[in-house]
């Protein structure tokens, strides 16, 4: 299984194949949050009067307290996972075991393995722990899914629901290359795109090219190079669709976490160039991000320019610290695995800061206070950049003027630079962190772990 294959979040990290459950709660979750911040919602006159009869102000109340008690359980649903009406299901406590029987359970159970906010709040120490939980769930999803497929007391709805988890399931399980995905994957939905229920049939049919491109690091040189090539034309005679451009960009975020970082960098340029051939208005900032990619993959063997302000208002410049092995980590406060990577970050920094190594956080934060105050409470030593004037530039988020030069759409990224100032590998996360370094300090020494890093 590849250590560390994909992000945990993105800016398309809610996707799911079928209908995104979680995410849907989670819309409507953030929606009555909004509009509790607003004043209360009155009903029209002519709505709550019939002639001369009024409407009870106690109706109102009654009104307002049911639509209160429905966006608590949508809220208190979306945490975990579920649909509100999950909530009235008999499930186990623990996450990773499956109800013995019941449809709706067998459901509500892979939704809530399904849900990358419930993986997220698991315990782990490292991406590792992080990536066999999440081998180990869509494993548990697979098999919950099977079971309601082949349950004839399934109903449409149900079957559907169940399809389309259990295809995701695949897709996360080629990810993380888990062993024998690449024929598993293929073979599930060969099976559901010939289903005998027209909708599941459709679902699976559409995404078979998707999990194509992810099978790419199981596949031999020759056929990988044949199915980019099938990929690049493909955008070409769909004359730039979403969905044509989509999975060429699929194709270049899964060689981003291969072992060729070259042919990602040189896939990437060449599907740059042909989103930048079209005068499509609505292709343009997608090629951006793409040639964005490209120059950050390129980045191997080369130098990089960071420009920016700290979190204090003061300016910096990365060639302020030449001479120095650098990390730059693209992150954010709200990023869990962002955060739980950072008492591996803050033990390296203790053991060989002496030497010479630096981290410069760029921070995706949507608002530089709550950045500031958790800077001050981890007691985080390293400098770290915010753009100025977010409010007048709308630089904040994803719209951060670093991370679009250099195509960030997924944190953490993190990025080594050697202290010749060419970049060493733009995958510097976890273990792979921790050997660089060792290889150019030395093993790294016991160092006390602070308790303040476990907050």
């Amino acid at each position: 299984m590849r250590q560390i294959n994909d992000h945990w979040f993105s800016r398309n990290s809610w996707t799911i194949v079928g209908k995104n459950w979680a995410a849907l709660a989670i819309v409507a979750m953030t929606s009555s949050v909004s509009l509790a911040q607003e004043k209360p919602a009155t009903v029209p006159a002519a709505q709550i009067t019939t002639g001369n009869t009024e409407a009870k102000p106690t109706d109102d109340k009654e009104a307002a307290d049911e639509a209160k008690a429905k966006a608590a359980k949508i809220r208190a649903a979306a945490m975990q996972g579920l649909l509100p009406e999950d909530l009235d299901l008999k499930l186990p406590e623990d996450v990773f075991q499956l109800p013995e029987s019941g449809i709706p359970e067998l459901l509500a159970s892979a939704r809530r393995l399904s849900s990358p906010m419930v993986l997220s709040r698991q315990k782990v120490s490292s991406f590792e722990e992080m990536n066999a939980l999440r081998l180990k769930a869509n494993n548990l999803v697979t098999t919950a899914t099977e079971k309601v497929l082949a349950d004839p007391a399934a109903n449409e709805k149900q079957a559907l629901q169940a399809a389309g988890l259990l295809l995701n399931a695949q897709a996360a399980l080629l990810k993380l290359e888990a062993p024998g995905s690449a024929q598993s994957a293929l073979t599930i939905a060969n099976r559901l795109a010939t289903d005998t229920r027209p909708a599941i049939a459709k679902m699976a049919s559409e995404k078979i090219d998707g999990l194509r491109i992810l099978t790419i690091p199981q596949l031999e040189p020759a056929a990988v190079d044949t199915l980019l090539a099938e990929t690049l034309n493909r955008v070409k005679v769909a004359d730039f669709s979403t969905e044509s451009i989509k999975l060429a960009s699929e194709a270049g975020r899964t060689l981003e976490y291969g072992k060729d970082p070259a042919l990602a960098a040189s896939y990437m340029s060449r599907l740059a160039d042909l989103l930048e051939s079209t005068d499509k208005e609505t292709v343009t900032p997608i090629a951006e991000r793409v040639r964005g990619a490209s120059r950050r993959l390129g980045l191997v063997g080369n130098s990089m320019e960071v420009v920016g302000t700290t979190v204090e208002g003061k300016d910096f410049d990365l060639a302020s610290l030449k001479g120095k092995v650098v990390l730059v980590d693209f992150w954010a406060t709200w990023c869990a695995p962002c955060v739980a990577e950072i008492p591996r970050v803050k033990k390296l920094h203790e053991a060989y800061h002496d030497k010479g190594f630096e981290v410069v956080g760029i921070s995706l934060d949507n608002s530089i206070e709550p950045l500031k105050e958790f800077i001050e409470k981890r007691e985080i030593p390293w400098v770290n950049l915010y753009p100025a004037n977010t409010s007048e530039t709308k630089a904040a988020g994803w719209s951060n003027p670093i991370a679009k030069f250099y195509g960030v759409n997924a944190i953490p990224t993190c990025i080594l630079i050697g202290a010749d100032g060419k970049v060493i590998t733009v995958k510097a996360r976890g273990q792979v962190l921790e050997d660089a370094l060792a290889k150019i300090y030395g093993p790294l020494p016991e160092v006390e772990e602070k308790a303040g890093d476990q907050k």
